[in-house]
């Protein structure tokens, strides 16, 4: 399956969930258009950094600083993503205050814009990180349907219900045997319609320190713990009453 060239797709194409894109014959970046080149501006005027928190990112040439930004809700969110990606993801970054990202991931966390659509808050530690994005063109019906249509991914997805609404989960074994990097990636339906267009994606990454052995025990409670919490509070303040 390839994408449109006019479709963009802010998923956050990684671990198991980019596997099994590529397996199902997509073709897509994590923000659906080739990366910026190091310092040229962003969608909405913002400009990649590199200094400040983005020098702790993995492609710090592709980050820009978080901007406390009100969000846009339901619909409006989506139509955001659609024409200025990079301040839509500045608005998932803003969503929940620090009190409740000192609550799930301790103080010291901090909040960067990665590869312009994806909203990374990571532990002070570099160790826990919510990695929060939106697919505007496609529903949780789709996603399901696509990777269930190859046996070596499907036995990777599950269904789950959180905070009332319905959930795909992909986990492959080694993305969840609490030893060096895990995973939890979540695509979700904001609203009671699985078949709208629209997904929020919720992504929980676990690492050991670095320079660890990929063999190094992780605390999966880590992620596990805040994962329905953090879910239930985006779906508050992003997709109120829907």
């Amino acid at each position: 399956m390839t994408r449109p060239r006019t479709a963009r797709m802010f998923a956050l194409t990684t671990g198991a969930v980019t596997a099994a894109m590529l397996a199902a014959g997509c073709t897509t970046t994590i923000s659906g258009h080739p990366n910026r080149e190091s310092g040229a501006p962003a969608s909405g005027g913002q400009t990649a950094t590199g200094g400040g928190d983005c020098a702790r990112s993995a492609t710090p040439q592709n980050c820009v600083a978080w901007q406390n930004t009100t969000p846009a809700t339901g619909s409006a969110l989506f139509d955001k993503a659609k024409q200025d990606p990079v301040t839509a993801t500045q608005m998932l970054c803003s969503a929940l205050p620090a009190e409740a990202w000192d609550r799930y991931l301790q103080p010291g966390n901090y909040r960067i814009v990665e590869d312009g659509t994806s909203c990374s808050v990571w532990s002070g530690d570099d160790q826990v990180a919510v990695k929060i994005g939106l697919d505007p063109g496609y529903s949780l019906t789709e996603y399901l349907q696509l990777f269930r249509s190859k046996p070596d991914v499907a036995r990777d997805v599950s269904e789950l219900t959180i905070a009332g609404k319905r959930v795909m989960r992909v986990a492959a074994t080694y993305d969840a045997d609490g030893k060096g990097n895990d995973r939890d990636e979540l695509s979700i339906a904001p609203t009671t319609d699985p078949a709208a267009k629209g997904v929020l994606q919720v992504h929980l990454v676990l690492r050991p320190p670095r320079g660890s052995s990929k063999a190094t025990p992780v605390d999966r409670t880590r992620i596990d713990g805040i994962r329905d919490a953090v879910v239930g509070d985006l779906l508050k303040v992003l997709f109120p009453q829907r």
